[in-house]
């Protein structure tokens, strides 16, 4: 009630009066997460995870206007299947012995129907955002396991000789390597031909390198794929490592350290030095680097070099090969 008082201190009560401040309305990550316990086991993942999270449930859900009509609970298809009233393949949600309300009697789910409904009453339509332009959209692929080997060779100036003793002349006939560098970490499809001989540990884990490189084995029915994961960056990083190394301690191979023999230090052949890391970044990743790049990748040099020049270069090879410039297209 309110009261009053004059100026001579008389003073009155006015008549009560009730206030009733309205609940705050439902979010609808709150509606996601009360609703998700009879829903979530057979919506958590498969081809219809509209509970797998909170993202899945929005743009499954309540931006599609099959289910979800903002502004209309009650003329909404979620409220039509929640009460079993659904025209469609299932008519009511969930299924099974208990119904959606039943649930809510038996206090397995907390939000009623009805409040669903007033949910949905204070949602904003859905803004339809305006279409991208295919041109204007970035899209990396990672290159197949094929594209990425042969890239290495042609950018380290390496071959398969490098790595296995090839068959020639008789011994070709074969069709069989019976030779190779286990500690170079060789690289080779289980298709490619020519092949191993039985037993041999070489074949083995160059196979092994292959699949983790996520190269296919069409003999076995194995598919190619393409991306990354936690085993393809683990081979990769031994992969480049072992391969940079070869390029730079091959006494003809330029391929890395351009100009630059084993003897260039840092300070004393900083020119040189700097302007054979340029060239390898242009050569692996087809862009000359900026000066802040060079300078990075000068100090990582300085870094390594109190191991050995070849440390140094072995270091700055391998973390330009790992620039995702090199890894996609």
């Amino acid at each position: 009630y309110v009261s009053a008082m004059d100026a001579a201190g008389n003073a009155t009560d006015g008549p009560e009066v009730n206030i009733v401040t309205p609940p705050d309305a439902l979010t609808t990550e709150a509606v996601y997460s009360l609703i998700r316990p009879v829903c979530v086991g057979c919506h958590g993942n498969g081809d219809k995870p509209y509970f797998e999270s909170l993202l899945a449930f929005e743009n499954g859900i309540v931006n599609d206007s099959k289910w979800v009509t903002p502004g209309n609970g009650a003329g909404s298809g979620l409220i039509a299947l929640l009460s079993g009233q659904y025209d469609g393949t299932f008519g009511a949600m969930p299924p099974g012995q208990w119904s959606y309300e039943q649930l809510v009697e038996m206090n397995e789910v907390s939000l009623t129907l009805g409040e669903i409904a007033e949910w949905i009453d204070t949602l904003s339509p859905v803004v339809p955002t305006a279409p991208t332009s295919p041109t204007d959209v970035p899209l990396n692929t990672s290159l197949s396991a094929e594209e990425l080997v042969a890239s290495l060779y042609a950018v380290l100036g390496l071959s398969d000789a490098d790595f296995f003793t090839m068959p020639e002349g008789n011994a070709a006939l074969s069709g069989l390597i019976c030779d190779g560098n286990v500690d170079l970490y060789p690289v080779r499809s289980p298709d490619a031909s020519p092949g191993f001989c039985d037993g041999l540990v070489l074949g083995r884990l160059a196979h092994e390198h292959w699949r983790a490189l996520w190269g296919p084995n069409h003999g076995e029915n194995r598919p190619r794929r393409l991306g990354f994961d936690r085993s393809f960056g683990l081979a990769y990083v031994q992969v480049t490592q072992a391969w940079c190394r070869l390029s730079v301690e091959t006494p003809a191979n330029t391929a890395v350290r351009g100009n630059a023999t084993l003897g260039n230090t840092l300070p004393s052949s900083q020119t040189v030095i700097r302007q054979s890391i340029s060239a390898f970044y242009l050569r692996a990743l087809g862009e000359p680097p900026s000066d802040s790049l060079v300078d990075e990748l000068e100090g990582l040099f300085a870094t390594y070099q109190n191991q050995s020049t070849s440390a140094a270069w072995t270091a700055v090879c391998a973390t330009v090969l790992r620039d995702p410039l090199f890894l996609t297209y």
